[in-house]
């Protein structure tokens, strides 16, 4: 953070690109709408916040603290909303438009990130002392290199865990370093992610729909809507009871559930008529599903681990694709019987 410039290309003639003075942050109704759009696709690129140097009150002042976050529009119109009628500086990174914990993760919110905004100013709008202080989100820290930022006079320190918590963080000064602070996913977060997480794999749920009344028109098989039911349950329940469930990771979870909710499942078939090859179309596309879900919400929980993740995907995904086909060859034999 030694460089003069106020930004470290130079034009043609060698002077140097002047970057945008810090910008007052502002939102519309129609950005109100993206953000509804951002939260129902929870953590998937649509809308975002151009990087830069933001401030919240009447004008910039460089004695404001400054807090570092992504550019997913949603995270930004939250925050902004917490620190209304503060004056804040925000330093807004290129995160491709994610969130802050999965950005992180991914290595996308990084030191690098961070230098890149700040060395597009200079130095003297962002301080008059030696070292720039800023505030990172406590769920950034698996992304970035505090070592890395101290190396380029830049003092960083751990905010809160939660946004809301960031007011009355900010009343206690010195700042608190928070980095050893844990996150507990409680009810409240986890209901927070089951609307959009749901509603993103309804689409799968949807194809297997569609392929059972296609099979059902065609071949005669049968269409078993209250499959559909049992699977859009059965992900509501395991983002409700996520915690709770046996298992570290996020498919032993689902498998869990899976086999518990097959045990009424088989009840039903020694107590009913169904048939045991209905009965295991419905247990195996269940388990399939619980492994399947179980994979497709480590994006949507603040509780993941990017290597770990990538790992139970490669050793889980195929054993749920199996399942799958397991089960709609049961649904195939199940439909030739009836």
């Amino acid at each position: 953070m030694k460089n003069k410039c106020s930004c470290q290309k130079s034009n043609k003639n060698g002077k140097c690109k002047e970057a945008p003075p810090p910008k007052k942050l502002s939102f519309t109704i129609l950005d109100n709408f993206k953000a509804l759009i951002n939260y129902l696709f929870l953590f998937r690129k649509a809308y975002s916040v151009a990087p830069g140097l933001y401030f919240t009150g009447d004008k910039y002042d460089k004695k404001a603290p400054m807090l570092v976050t992504c550019n997913f529009l949603l995270t930004v119109l939250l925050l902004f909303k917490n620190l209304k009628g503060r004056n804040i500086r925000l330093l807004i990174i290129d995160t491709k438009g994610i969130n802050v914990w999965c950005s992180a993760g991914k290595g996308q919110f990084s030191s690098e990130e961070i230098l890149k905004v700040l060395k597009s100013y200079n130095k003297d709008i962002l301080t008059k002392n030696e070292n720039i202080e800023i505030i990172l989100p406590k769920l950034s820290l698996s992304g970035v290199k505090l070592k890395l930022l101290k190396k380029n006079n830049v003092k960083p320190i751990i905010g809160p865990v939660h946004m809301e918590d960031i007011p009355d963080y900010l009343d206690m000064i010195p700042y608190k370093d928070s980095q050893h602070d844990s996150y507990k996913f409680n009810v409240k977060a986890r209901l927070f992610t089951a609307i959009p997480s749901i509603m993103q794999f309804s689409k799968y749920l949807i194809l297997i729909t569609l392929i059972m009344l296609f099979s059902s028109i065609v071949f005669k098989a049968g269409f078993y809507w209250q499959m559909l039911v049992c699977l859009l349950c059965l992900t509501f329940i395991y983002i409700l009871l996520f915690p709770f469930l046996p298992g570290k990771r996020f498919a032993v979870k689902g498998i869990s559930l899976a086999l518990f909710a097959s045990m009424f499942l088989f009840y039903l078939y020694l107590t009913s008529s169904i048939s045991i090859y209905l009965t295991m179309f419905y247990i195996t596309i269940l388990i399939a599903t619980g492994i399947f879900f179980g994979l497709y919400y480590t994006g949507n929980s603040a509780v993941s681990n990017y290597s770990k993740v990538k790992q139970e995907i490669i050793t889980f995904l195929p054993i749920s694709f199996v399942l799958y086909v397991t089960a709609f060859i049961f649904y195939f034999i199940a439909g030739d019987i009836s």
